[in-house]
């Protein structure tokens, strides 16, 4: 009898043990496939950020020498950005409005953007910095 409660003991921790490696495969197969989408959407974002920060700065020293805003990004090239640089998350393209006092800079995620699904990327100015959206 008590040998049958010792093999009944060293199959459960032997199951246990292979179930916590098959857990710990899928895992880290699951970490694997994820990780470097969710790293590359995120060096999306971060470079969409740092070329749009790029652009507020031009759009500021345009606004301190004629009083106002550009009516759109291209009047800030080639005097105050050789080029506008790109968006490289979501659509890849900026949205630009502008008013005397304010300007409106995002990018859209896809052309589903207000959905409640789909989100933007948007400068709400220097207090607020770059906030996401839907």
């Amino acid at each position: 009898m008590r040998d049958n409660l010792t093999t009944h003991s060293v199959s459960t921790s032997s199951f246990r043990c292979l179930l916590s490696r098959r857990l710990l495969s899928i895992l880290l197969l699951t970490f694997s496939v994820c990780a470097p989408a969710c790293s590359d959407g995120q060096r999306q974002v971060d470079e969409t950020v740092r070329n749009g920060n790029r652009i507020i700065a031009a759009l500021e020293q345009y606004r301190d020498e004629h009083g106002c805003y550009p009516d759109k990004l291209n009047d800030l090239s080639p005097e105050y950005l050789a080029e506008i640089p790109s968006a490289t998350w979501g659509l890849g393209e900026w949205k630009y409005e502008a008013d005397v006092n304010d300007f409106d800079l995002h990018v859209d995620e896809s052309i589903h953007t207000g959905d409640g699904y789909h989100l933007w990327l948007r400068y709400l100015g220097k207090e607020s910095g770059w906030q996401f959206g839907d």
